[in-house]
């Protein structure tokens, strides 16, 4: 299931990502319980878990540069004002990944 806005609204580290509406995602949810999909999961998500299974290094590298380049909140232990910095990497992510959600 896709991030939806309302669960990291205290971060604005996601502002530039494509995230889900509170409606959306509760559409999804509701096709799922009416049609009980075998799974439940965006293009992107199967994708990643494609890659897991073919290349295990690639895709615990591919996490491994995404979580550097997102700052942890400081609600969590992080820098106070980091989430509010992106890397210009974290930004050329987040556009590549406008519309990619299922």
């Amino acid at each position: 299931m896709p991030l939806v806005r309302t669960a990291v609204a205290p971060s604005r580290v996601y502002e530039r990502f494509p995230l889900l509406r509170p409606e959306q995602a509760a559409g999804i949810l509701c096709k799922a319980v009416i049609h009980r999909p075998a799974r439940l999961a965006p293009p992107l998500g199967r994708l990643a878990q494609m890659v897991e299974a073919l290349a295990p290094g690639l895709n615990r590298a591919v996490m491994s540069e995404s979580y550097r380049l997102l700052p942890e909140l400081e609600a969590a232990g992080g820098q106070p004002g980091a989430q509010t910095r992106l890397a210009p990497e974290a930004l050329a992510i987040a556009a590549l990944l406008h519309g990619v959600r299922g």
